[in-house]
């Protein structure tokens, strides 16, 4: 994983785009490295947008399969 950065985007749009291309790598990169990935989501409001996108994205995007 790399240093923790600080990201400041135009809108909440833009926030969610870059968080979803973050997810979507952080997901491909634990599926290489371990086979799994385990993800623990947060509720409330802020993450709606990004949980959103995701829900959008085509098939085959995430091999949901090796997400737990």
């Amino acid at each position: 994983m790399q240093p923790r950065q600080i990201s400041i985007h135009a809108n909440p749009e833009a926030c969610a785009q870059a968080a979803q291309t973050l997810f979507i790598d952080w997901i491909e990169q634990a599926i290489r490295n371990k086979g799994k990935c385990v993800i623990v989501l947060a509720g409330g409001s802020t993450p709606k947008m990004l949980y959103e996108k995701l829900g959008k994205l085509n098939k085959g995007t995430i091999d949901w399969n090796k997400v737990i």
